[in-house]
């Protein structure tokens, strides 16, 4: 139950965060993200019950879902063309290593101790906010065009010459306000259907073939697991006899 609430909080986060990071900018969304998280560990960490054990799972999963969004739109947003492909692997690369740091972390600790390290990401997150700017693209986008041009210049350098990709950057701003708004209803045209029933066909495909995978990941665990309880049972019956 309580990992399907993470997941279901993941979705919920990844749906809503567009919008708000688009009213509230990318590093107030990137605030709100980890005060869901904070809120999230805390709520786990003083659980007595199922409900707030389920409320945390619940809004760390809003959490990561949220971050899951807005994290790779400001790297592409404040990474230079020749460093946008790097960071970004560098930040999934990261992910992954801090899901196993936990996992390794969650063998010598309790659940409850787990919780409060969760929470030392988080005040690394909403520190560091303090000391880098905000996505030059969304200032333009919002027309404040000062800070625009001030967040740019701290990105890239003090000596650095910005007023080319200023450029470029207000030319792509001022073409997709020109371009027509997508809506969720314009996937149901009949020119988009064929090319989403085949994409909802692979991706069925896909995940079937995932539960599979799992399945046979769980028996096989399970299996050891009956294993290795024989074993350790038989040897308990084996010491009692010697004694």
């Amino acid at each position: 139950m309580s990992g399907s609430l993470l997941t279901f909080g993941a979705m919920i986060g990844a749906i809503t965060i567009g919008p708000i990071a688009d009213f509230i900018g990318r590093k107030g969304a990137m605030r709100l993200s980890s005060a869901f998280f904070v809120a999230g560990w805390l709520a786990i960490y003083f659980a007595e019950s199922i409900w707030p054990l389920d409320s945390g799972r619940l809004a760390n999963g809003y959490g990561m879902g949220a971050f899951s969004y807005v994290v790779h739109v400001f790297i592409a947003e404040i990474a230079p063309k020749n460093l946008r492909e790097r960071l970004t692997a560098a930040n999934q690369l990261m992910i992954c290593a801090g899901v196993s740091v936990s996992y390794i972390i969650g063998i010598v600790v309790s659940w409850r101790a787990l919780a409060l390290i969760g929470l030392i990401p988080c005040a690394v997150i909403i520190f560091g906010l303090f000391f880098i700017p905000e996505s030059p693209r969304w200032l333009a986008k919002t027309g404040k065009h000062k800070e625009f041009e001030v967040a740019l210049q701290k990105l890239r350098g003090e000596d650095v010459d910005v007023s080319h990709e200023a450029a470029e950057i207000q030319d792509y701003i001022a073409t997709l306000d020109h371009l027509p708004k997508a809506k969720m209803l314009d996937l149901f045209q009949r020119r988009y259907s064929r090319s989403v029933i085949e994409k909802m066909k692979k991706r069925m495909k896909d995940f079937r073939a995932k539960l599979v995978e799992e399945a046979y990941h769980w028996i096989l665990i399970f299996s050891h697991t009956s294993d290795f309880e024989r074993q350790a049972s038989n040897n308990s019956r084996a010491k009692l006899k010697s004694f």
